[in-house]
């Protein structure tokens, strides 16, 4: 049962949604429920500290009012219909298996969740079982889609070699990037080759990278998941000829996004994030998320803790 203050929710009043995580995912999180109408939002830290950090650096926005709650008991006593979970992965199983019986829509960051005790087959079992628990409740973030269906759309598919690479500030080794980034990879694979089986995997991984190669289907495939300086670069080469993502922030705090091909003309994408919360919110006015989603999810895991655990 939750345990939070009762009477200090009842003087806040009810929230249209509840963001856990104060970490800049979370600021993100908490900018798209305002972009998509919700007018109070609730926020979850580490501490009570964190959660009321988060609420005096962002302050109002787009005219919603924003709401620090000391911990998660106190957000589920307010009623919520929507939590988004923005926690580190090695913590979502554990809020996920709290919220599932709150009646709440709940969005969950990428990566969907880690246990490193599991094999891949009671990983996928562990996904499914969840999506079974919130009754069609769940969405999960796996925001490259978009790239990998921007590209087949072109014609640009892969016959025989698909390279995926992506850099980023990573505070992390080799293995914990794999955990965060192998999502971004195996999205943008399954929506340009489609279902198949990861054979004949070779996995490395270092301080500062995670790479892998493998044949899926008639494809040889490799992800580099590397730790640089600077903004994050994602590349897609599709038998060689690259693809590299480009966005551009408007005044408005919204984002374009494009992809820019070697000799070709831009590809323009869809906000991934924008496109993900616009289908979450989406699914709260109907009551029930999109169901290929749970598929999408718990292929993903089943793929990546294949890879984690070659390396």
């Amino acid at each position: 049962m939750p345990s939070g203050n009762l009477a200090e929710t009842e003087r806040i009043g009810a929230v249209d949604a509840v963001v856990v995580g104060a970490s800049s995912f979370g600021r993100l999180h908490v900018r798209e429920l305002a972009v998509a109408g919700r007018t109070r939002i609730g926020i979850v830290g580490r501490s009570s500290e964190s959660a009321a950090a988060t609420v005096e650096k962002l302050g109002g926005i787009a005219s919603a009012r924003l709401i620090a709650f000391p911990n998660l008991d106190a957000a589920l006593d307010a009623r919520p219909p929507i939590f988004t979970i923005c926690t580190p992965p090695q913590t979502h199983l554990e809020f996920l298996d709290r919220l599932a019986t709150s009646g709440a829509h709940v969005f969950c960051e990428k990566p969907f969740f880690w246990d490193a005790a599991l094999d891949p087959a009671s990983a996928e079992a562990r996904a499914r079982d969840l999506f079974a628990r919130f009754e069609g409740r769940l969405l999960v973030d796996h925001l490259n889609v978009v790239f990998g269906a921007a590209l087949r759309a072109a014609g640009q598919m892969s016959k025989r070699r698909l390279d995926f690479a992506f850099a980023g500030a990573r505070p992390s080794d080799g293995f914990e990037i794999g955990i965060d980034l192998l999502p971004h990879a195996v999205s943008v694979m399954c929506a340009l080759l489609g279902d198949a089986q990861a054979r004949h995997i070779s996995v490395r991984k270092d301080m500062d990278a995670f790479r892998a190669e493998f044949d899926w289907g008639e494809v040889r495939v490799s992800f580099d998941l590397s730790r640089a300086p600077g903004p994050s670069v994602l590349e897609v080469a599709c038998d060689g000829r690259k693809w590299t993502r480009r966005q551009a922030l408007r005044a408005d705090g919204s984002m374009d996004v494009w992809l820019e091909g070697e000799g070709a003309a831009p590809l323009p994408v869809e906000n991934p994030l924008r496109r993900r919360f616009g289908s979450f919110v989406a699914g709260v006015a109907n009551g029930r998320q999109e169901p290929a989603a749970c598929e999408e999810a718990c292929r993903t895991v089943r793929i990546c803790y294949e890879l984690l655990k070659a390396a």
